[in-house]
């Protein structure tokens, strides 16, 4: 069987606090985040993908 490597500078969900303070998570709105949920469903695909909008990002004060 062929393996496939897949790198994205998108990460699939991002993170971010609303006006009230509740950290919210959505997934990401790419066509490679769509594509690949089949995929990375399958019963040897490797996961989970990383976000660089955890949700530690989120809670940190801007800069």
């Amino acid at each position: 069987m062929s393996q496939v490597l897949v790198a994205s500078n998108r990460g699939p969900v991002s993170f971010s606090l609303t006006e009230d303070g509740v950290l919210t998570m959505r997934r990401g709105g790419g066509g490679l985040v769509s594509g690949l949920a089949a995929v990375t469903s399958a019963p040897r695909a490797l996961g989970p993908p990383q976000t660089s909008g955890s949700p530690a990002d989120a809670l940190r004060p801007p800069s």
